[in-house]
């Protein structure tokens, strides 16, 4: 049988299926967690919304064997293939895992003219897949985590006025450093500041905070984080411009939005992604107590 659009009767045993190969480091998909009611909130939460960006494989006994789901970003030109994840042996990912990408690629507007896949280091199958089609490897970036207890061990909080929510004029500054420290990512330096919301009408995302380390001529550093779906905080970027490094600038910012962001998430965690190469953000996560949970890579090319 070919792959088909998934429906909503498909939800549970997709989460089923996801949350089983999401414990196998060698099946291991970063893009979502492996906590049924976390999955339940992030389908719930993707654009476009489930299942109509999705697609699931059953066996001749009409039995679920496999399932993907795409989201996309014209601005950015990039689609994101969550997935595939594949019930049974190296066979059953064999026949399925091309076709099923494939498939939910098909899902996606014409003029989207890259893809990105992504997988535990430990997923040879990922990387042989992502081969075939022609993409390349990112830079591993290694996932860490921090419980709100170890927080909790931090020094007491002081106020530091220098740091406030980033504004659209910030972006002068904290534009150039974004696009330097994250090129391709999946979040702008012009979606940075967030929509204004004078009439409190709740149209702003206000599970996102960013902010900026401002010493009274402009920003010198930026921390952006977000509460999941799932209910875990997320530190999305942390950058520091080049000629006030050295100075704990760093420190200040990653501290202040994980407290923000653990007073918010109801799971009492902060999770982040950082690169291999970069040594002084990992001592950094290091001395704040940060454990790294996962490593992983993207897979990243033109859309065939």
């Amino acid at each position: 049988m070919r792959p088909i659009p998934a429906t909503d009767a498909d939800r549970e045993e997709v989460i089923a299926l996801v949350v089983g190969e999401q414990a196998r480091p060698e099946r291991n998909v970063p893009a979502v967690g492996d906590d049924p009611d976390g999955l339940r909130a992030e389908l719930a939460e993707l654009d476009p919304p489930w299942p109509r960006a999705a697609v699931v494989q059953r066996d001749d006994g009409h039995r679920l064997v496999g399932a993907a789901h795409v989201e996309w970003d014209a601005e950015v030109d990039r689609a994101w293939v969550g997935g595939p994840w594949i019930a049974g042996d190296d066979a059953a990912w064999a026949d399925h895992a091309d076709p099923l990408v494939e498939a939910v690629l098909a899902l996606v507007p014409d003029g989207i003219g890259s893809i990105e896949l992504s997988g535990n280091v430990d997923h040879t199958a990922m990387a042989a897949l992502a081969r075939r089609r022609g993409l390349e490897p990112t830079v591993v970036n290694h996932v860490l985590v921090l419980d709100a207890a170890t927080a909790a061990t931090w020094a007491a909080p002081r106020l530091d006025a220098g740091i406030r929510p980033i504004r659209a004029d910030d972006l002068a500054v904290i534009g150039p450093l974004h696009d330097t420290e994250f090129p391709g990512t999946h979040l702008p330096a012009s979606r940075l500041a967030p929509p204004a919301d004078p009439d409190g009408s709740g149209t702003a995302d206000h599970r996102r905070t960013a902010v900026v380390l401002d010493e009274g001529e402009g920003p010198v550093g930026y921390a952006v984080g977000q509460v999941l779906p799932d209910g875990e905080g997320y530190v999305d970027y942390l950058g520091v411009v080049a000629a006030a490094r050295g100075r704990g600038i760093g420190r200040r910012l990653v501290t202040a939005l994980c407290r923000d962001l653990l007073e918010r998430a109801p799971l009492g965690r902060v999770a982040l992604t950082v690169e291999d190469p970069r040594a002084p953000a990992r001592a950094l996560y290091a001395t704040l107590g940060f454990r790294i949970e996962a490593s992983i890579v993207g897979y990243r090319g033109p859309r065939h």
